[in-house]
């Protein structure tokens, strides 16, 4: 099982890309615009009873040989997180193993 962190948002944000490469300022701005109904009920959900599921992130290999965090679940509740003004977020880090 993997361990659960309370990260800081910014963290997430502003080091963390998302699943598909799109900055955040482009993921933020489709969620709000093309799915706002559902981004309404996460937030409602959030504010009222706090995170349930924390996000997921996978700690991987750059393109450059380095290391870089990709987070592939969780966009809507890091957008509603922003939204509130939450500083922290509950995550999984999962470690992706290099290919032998």
């Amino acid at each position: 099982m993997t361990d659960i962190h309370e990260l800081p948002l910014s963290y997430i944000v502003h080091d963390d890309g998302t699943g598909d490469g799109d900055p955040w300022a482009t993921e933020l701005g489709w969620l709000w615009t093309h799915d706002s109904a559902r981004m309404l009920t996460v937030v409602q959900s959030i504010a009222e009873n706090g995170q349930y599921t924390p996000i997921d992130i996978a700690q991987c290999a750059d393109q450059r040989g380095g290391k870089r965090n990709r987070m592939w679940n969780g966009h809507r509740r890091v957008a509603a997180h922003l939204a509130l003004g939450l500083p922290l977020i509950a995550a999984r880090l999962h470690i992706e193993q290099e290919p032998e």
